[in-house]
Formats: C-alpha cells, sequence, structure tokens
C-alpha cells in the first residue's frame, strides 16, 4: 500500500501533472515489456532477413526484411511511429493503394519508387491507366 500513496503523491505533485505522471508510467511499462528482436541471414549480422515474418522489431515498431531489403508481397513491409509503409525489394511500392499511411490519415502513392500526385485511390488508378498507354 505505501508504493500506491507514492505514486498518488508523485502523481498530485505541483511538479508532474497526473495526465504527464500516467503517460510516463505508460510508456516506461512499453518500453520494459517490449523486447527487440532481430533476424540475420549471415553469421555476420549485416544482412536482415526472415521469410515467416518481421525481421526487426522494437517496441511497438516493426519491418520485414528479405535478403537485405526491406521486402513484404501481402502487406506493409514496416510500421514506425504509427507511420504504415508498402516496399517491394527495398522500394516504395503497392499496386492497390497508397504505399504510405500516416497516423492522421494522410497517404502517399508510390510505383515501384515513384512517387505518384494522388491523393485518392480513384485517382491513383486514373494515373496508372494513363501512364500505361503512354
Amino acid at each position: 500500500m505505501e508504493q500506491r500513496s507514492d505514486y498518488l503523491n508523485a502523481a498530485t505533485s505541483a511538479s508532474i501533472s497526473s495526465a504527464d505522471f500516467y503517460y510516463q508510467n505508460i510508456l516506461n511499462y512499453k518500453q520494459q515489456s517490449k523486447v527487440s528482436t532481430t533476424y540475420y541471414s549471415d553469421p555476420e549480422h549485416t544482412i536482415l532477413h526472415r521469410e515467416d515474418g518481421p525481421a526487426w522489431t522494437y517496441r511497438d515498431d516493426w519491418a520485414w526484411y528479405f535478403n537485405g531489403y526491406e521486402h513484404r508481397e501481402d502487406g506493409p513491409a514496416s510500421y514506425e511511429n504509427g507511420i504504415y509503409m508498402w516496399i517491394r525489394h527495398g522500394k516504395m511500392h503497392r499496386a492497390d493503394g497508397p504505399a504510405v499511411i500516416y497516423p492522421d490519415g494522410r497517404v502517399e502513392y508510390y510505383y515501384e519508387n515513384n512517387k505518384i500526385p494522388a491523393y485518392t485511390n480513384e485517382e491513383y488508378f486514373q494515373y496508372l491507366k494513363v501512364k500505361a498507354f503512354l
């Protein structure tokens, strides 16, 4: 019970708000509870590689690698700081939608590492159709 009262006293002190205190404790818990893992394909630990899941994870972030390149065929290749990214063979690419999705809802479209000037899926698909005929 003494430990709980120390937490309550710290949370109500003038130096830190209860919201900040709560947020800081959640961050500390997440940092301590998430273990980072990394998979390599070589004994020197220089080539990230894993075929059945992310090659590295750290806290809530992760990335899929294949022979040293960020790569995933069936979904986003990485998730970092709330941003999803579709990457194939180390290049930003997604044929069926945005290749980058930000936490605030913004999106970016890429096709074979070229940024496409589109803001919706319809604009993106129209752009690809026009490019196919050129």
